[in-house]
């Protein structure tokens, strides 16, 4: 692999789909490994997205449960007033719900790169398919058909934009801040014996 390996050819994947061992035109390594990311995204999301949704309703449950039971509340780790540990875990929920929000919009919003050419104008495409743009697009429709996909981003270069990539490492790592944000209060409470872990007879 050179320094040019973005530049490669891969005529397989739509030489099945055109019946032609000679279409490789315009297809780089981008037109599989961008396609292959998106899924992979996708894919990443539909799995997250469900446990997410099992976690907040477990919480919300554990919330109910506790709503009337007293603790003591802190600022700066200072104690300050009394909340219930209900009170404390709705907390957790508000934010989590917030998270779960956000990957879903990004999750909905999710498109596939397709065929689009070295640059992203088709030009190739256009002299494969005798400049007829409707086997372009129904060439798109095929690609997407069969990646599990609705449709494609409206405009991509050799790379879909980099803006999903970000959109979603936003979503993530927001999730991220709250779950780290749910454990440091966990350690708290457990330092103050307001919360414990059990313990096993041998645990050390």
């Amino acid at each position: 692999m050179g320094a040019d390996n973005s530049q490669e050819t891969v005529s397989a994947p739509i030489s099945i789909i055109l019946g032609n061992t000679n279409s490789s035109l315009g297809a780089t390594s981008c037109y599989v490994t961008d396609n292959a990311d998106l899924i992979f995204i996708r894919d990443g999301l539909d799995l997250l997205l469900p446990k997410l949704a099992t976690v907040i309703h477990r919480l919300s449950q554990f919330a109910l449960k506790y709503k009337d039971m007293p603790t003591l509340g802190f600022t700066h780790f200072q104690p300050a007033q009394c909340i219930t540990v209900g009170r404390r875990a709705a907390q957790w929920v508000q934010d989590l719900m917030m998270d779960l929000e956000d990957i879903e919009v990004v999750r909905a919003a999710l498109r596939f790169r397709g065929a689009q050419g070295t640059t992203g104008t088709q030009a190739s495409f256009m002299e494969m398919f005798h400049n007829d743009g409707a086997k372009i697009d129904e060439l798109n429709e095929i690609l997407c058909k069969k990646a599990g996909f609705e449709k494609t981003y409206s405009i991509s270069t050799q790379t879909y934009t980099r803006k999903v990539d970000l959109r979603v490492a936003n979503a993530l790592s927001a999730f991220g801040a709250t779950v780290q944000k749910i454990g440091s209060d966990i350690r708290h409470l457990a330092s103050q014996k307001e919360m414990e872990e059990p313990f096993e007879k041998d645990q050390m």
